[in-house]
């Protein structure tokens, strides 16, 4: 039952990813309802903020703003070490809840505290994760673009790029192709640090991508 609600977990989780949303509250719902009690809390958190993920995604906010501060109670008050293997396989705990609060608020517009829970979880991954670090700093770069803090932007952009250096991903590609569209449009406003950045990121998608 726990590893059927997991693959319920990650089918909600993969609907907001490609942006087709319709079902994955009932799946997150159903997913936190199989394990609800049955799991230590750091585990039980990472079925918790997907269901705080989805409500944001249905325009429930308060709701997803209420869950996803439950997600994070539940994910301090425990261990990573309780956390089942075939849950442990996908990250630290922490990180993973942080990162999916991030996706909640983003999905809220609530930018400035989705960059917060992106750094928060870049912090919180561990060494060896190189690829999912340089997507979360890059991610915490989006959201302080789109505050229009274009070269602290500029900054966390450049660190992702540091650490994408020899990954080949498509999520990377996607990520970098992104960041290139935000730093065009600083260039036409004459930010120096967005022309020096974006011929960095050509760079890479011409070697990786």
């Amino acid at each position: 039952e726990l590893h059927g609600a997991w693959i319920l977990r990650i089918l909600a989780h993969n609907g907001m990813d490609i942006r087709r949303p319709e079902h994955t509250l009932d799946l997150a719902e159903a997913a936190l309802d199989r394990v609800r009690g049955k799991l230590a809390p750091a585990a039980e958190a990472l079925f918790v903020v997907t269901r705080a993920r989805a409500l944001a995604n249905a325009g429930r906010g308060p709701e997803a703003v209420a869950q996803a501060r439950q997600a994070q109670d539940m994910v301090v008050r425990g261990e990573q070490e309780e956390v089942p293997s075939w849950a442990a396989l996908w990250g630290v705990a922490r990180a993973t809840v942080s990162s999916h609060t991030a996706k909640t608020f983003r999905a809220l517009g609530d930018h400035a505290n989705a960059e917060r829970h992106y750094a928060e979880s870049a912090r919180r991954r561990p060494d060896g994760t190189q690829r999912i670090t340089a997507l979360t700093v890059a991610a915490e770069g989006r959201e302080q673009a789109l505050q229009g803090h274009v070269e602290q932007a500029c900054d966390t952009w450049g660190r992702s790029l540091d650490l994408l250096g020899g990954v080949r991903s498509a999520r990377a590609a996607d990520e970098v192709a992104g960041m290139r569209r935000h730093l065009r449009t600083f260039e036409g406003r004459g930010v120096r640090p967005a022309a020096v950045l974006d011929e960095r990121a050509r760079a890479w998608e011409l070697a990786y991508a």
